[in-house]
């Protein structure tokens, strides 16, 4: 017999394959905030890259139902009679059990863009599947607005597993119940520089908001299972005197952040839009260049930078440590084109090199214009191997620079139809997609690929491991 013995100083980590974590999955658990205006409709569209059928069970609030998908023929999931059954518009117990979870058994994955519909596309966002990852703790971070004093900044959590431990760090005032498992639970305040822990079964919903126009933006989730993380806004605006829209994304834990990203305008939208960079660690350099505007800003844990790009503007963005961007297209002041919304940027690192989606849309009276933008690392670009829908794009590209003027990428944005599209290239990009209509918007990531260090592997916890051969 032969013995191999190996000793480590530190956890030893072999990782098979990091870019198999992406935003397609098996089993995706996900829910919706309350809109101020109340809707009209709750859509799910579950996708598939599959040419073959498809098989996905359903658990919502009312029982269990299974349904099928095939690429190109998308599955939309309304919840138009249920939406008292499925919208969590408190912190109660009453709203704990609204959580809805979409699974495959197959060898396929499937892609899930959640959306509302308040007679017009809105509230959307690209649903993160169940991604494990080799840590003890899942970190999440709130990111949002401020608006009128009546509307809330919010945060909707949702069960993957049951027994999840959740504590919850806010970064302003906040009423949690005490006991999340318990009917008659009174609500507790948790102020910041304080924390309250709390379980989650799986399904099970928590709302964590704060009106009377403070932005909830900063708030921390640690749990010791893989979470969904919902944040925006009931009725946000960006800036604050502006016109209101319903605005949600899907937040991925800490360690699937990224440092360098390339920024491409919202196109249908002459008003601009907010850069907010929201950092998880203390001494975080931003460094950002926008066409001839250059600045540089330190944050730390919890804290976030806003800056405002004119709706022609490119920009490059860089930081020192892994940071959180989320681009709002700014809120007009009246009832012209173009409401807010807020989508999140990927950095380089979760580009991708294929893309299959949907424009979205609510009622027939909807009639938002749609759009998507697509940014690509310079190394990547070559317009010839860059195909829309399986065609050349014919438009003219941006080239996107840092401050010492060298060419970090290329963007460019365009209008597209209402229906599904694909953008494929050879190289790695990025694509957003969104539309705009009077008081009306939307806007969701068409895709990720996250490359995080420990993405998958054996985790090993002793110090020294003694390997036997037979002879």
């Amino acid at each position: 017999m032969k013995a191999i013995i190996f000793g480590f100083c530190l956890t030893a980590l072999i990782v098979c394959d990091a870019n198999i974590l992406t935003h397609r999955g098996k089993e995706f658990c996900f829910g919706y905030m309350k809109a101020a205006t109340g809707s009209i409709d709750l859509i799910a569209i579950i996708e598939t890259d599959s040419l073959s059928q498809v098989s996905f069970s359903i658990e919502y609030p009312l029982g269990n139902i299974s349904r099928n998908t095939t690429k190109h023929n998308r599955y939309k999931l309304p919840f138009t009679d249920n939406i008292p059954f499925v919208e969590t518009k408190t912190s109660l117990y009453a709203d704990r059990q609204k959580g809805i979870c979409i699974t495959t058994n197959t060898n396929e994955t499937l892609f899930v863009a959640v959306y509302l519909d308040l007679d017009g596309t809105t509230s959307s966002y690209l649903a993160l599947p169940y991604q494990e990852i080799l840590t003890n703790e899942y970190e999440y971070y709130a990111l949002s607005t401020s608006s009128n004093d009546e509307y809330y900044s919010g945060l909707l959590l949702v069960g993957f597993r049951d027994n999840t431990t959740v504590v919850i760090y806010p970064s302003t005032n906040v009423t949690i119940p005490q006991d999340t498992q318990d009917q008659t639970s009174i609500n507790k305040l948790i102020q910041p520089g304080e924390n309250h822990t709390i379980t989650l079964h799986r399904r099970q919903t928590l709302f964590i908001g704060k009106d009377q126009g403070d932005d909830i933006t900063g708030t921390r989730i640690v749990s010791d299972k893989p979470l969904t993380v919902i944040s925006g806004h009931e009725a946000g605006s960006v800036p604050s005197d502006g016109t209101l829209e319903s605005m949600a994304q899907q937040i991925p834990p800490t360690q699937l952040w990224g440092d360098t990203f390339l920024i491409v305008p919202f196109a249908g939208h002459d008003k601009g839009q907010y850069i907010k960079v929201l950092s998880s660690l203390d001494n975080t350099k931003l460094i950002y260049n926008c066409g001839e505007f250059q600045n540089e800003s330190i944050i730390c844990a919890s804290e976030f930078h806003r800056f405002f790009v004119p709706s022609d503007t490119y920009c490059y963005l860089e930081a020192n440590n892994s940071v959180l961007v989320g681009q709002f297209a700014a809120s007009p002041s009246d009832n012209t084109d173009g409401d807010t919304t807020m989508v999140l940027v990927a950095s380089l690192d979760q580009y991708s090199k294929s893309f299959l989606f949907s424009t979205l849309n609510g009622t027939s009276q909807d009639h938002l214009n749609h759009y998507i933008s697509i940014s690509v690392p310079s190394e990547y670009f070559n317009p010839d191997n860059i195909l829309y829908d399986g065609e050349i794009i014919d438009i003219e590209w941006t080239a996107i620079y840092d401050g010492g003027n060298n060419t970090i990428g290329y963007g460019c944005s365009f209008e597209v139809s209402q229906a599904i599209h694909t953008v494929d290239s050879k190289g790695r990009l990025f694509v957003m997609v969104y539309g705009f209509r009077v008081q009306r918007a939307y806007a969701y990531a068409a895709g990720y690929m996250f490359s995080p260090e420990g993405a998958l592997g054996l985790k090993f916890s002793s110090d020294i491991y003694t390997i036997s051969e037979e002879d």
